[in-house]
């Protein structure tokens, strides 16, 4: 049940280029728990990665992280 998985993209917006990396931390845990670290310009995506990740994991406790 523990893992750790990291990725970085290229995104890009009007000839600019920027870089997310993306990292989520588990461990093992008896029930789902999410802890998000994410930029306040993303913060509001964090119910809905919450919901997604809780669609298809069962349990453990989450940490995932958004830097751009």
């Amino acid at each position: 049940m523990t893992g750790f998985a990291s990725k970085t993209a290229t995104l890009t917006y009007k000839e600019t280029q920027f870089y997310a990396t993306v990292s989520i931390k588990s461990v093992n845990a008896r029930f789902f728990e999410n802890t998000c670290k994410f930029p306040y310009a993303l913060h509001h995506l964090e119910t809905d990665i919450t919901k997604l990740l809780k669609e298809r994991i069962l349990r453990g406790h989450l940490f995932t992280s958004i830097n751009v």
